[in-house]
């Protein structure tokens, strides 16, 4: 299964409220050798957004934080930039 598969597996995975299969999902995503960049910050912000959620705030910070320090390739970052700005809008959010 594509690295893009299994991020929207987590999402869906997420929505039905499977919390802790999505969660073990992304966080394989972010492993530099599973998924390509753009993968593992949208896991990193995705994630990061579900712990928000669920109360887990500083975790969500470390998440976004690394998401918008991840280094990223300039075709990457082209991808990324909406979602480097949401980490940042989000991060602000928990302040």
């Amino acid at each position: 299964m594509t690295a893009e598969r299994r991020l929207q597996q987590a999402l869906l995975l997420l929505d039905r409220e499977q919390s802790i299969e999505a969660e073990t999902i992304l966080r394989a995503l972010m492993a530099p050798a599973i998924g390509d960049e753009v993968e593992r910050v949208r896991a990193h912000v995705i994630l990061g957004e579900h712990f928000a959620c669920i109360g887990r705030e500083s975790e969500a910070r470390a998440l976004y934080t690394a998401a918008i320090e991840m280094s990223v390739s300039d075709e990457s970052r082209v991808v990324l930039e909406l979602e480097i700005e949401l980490a940042r809008d989000l991060l602000a959010a928990l302040a």
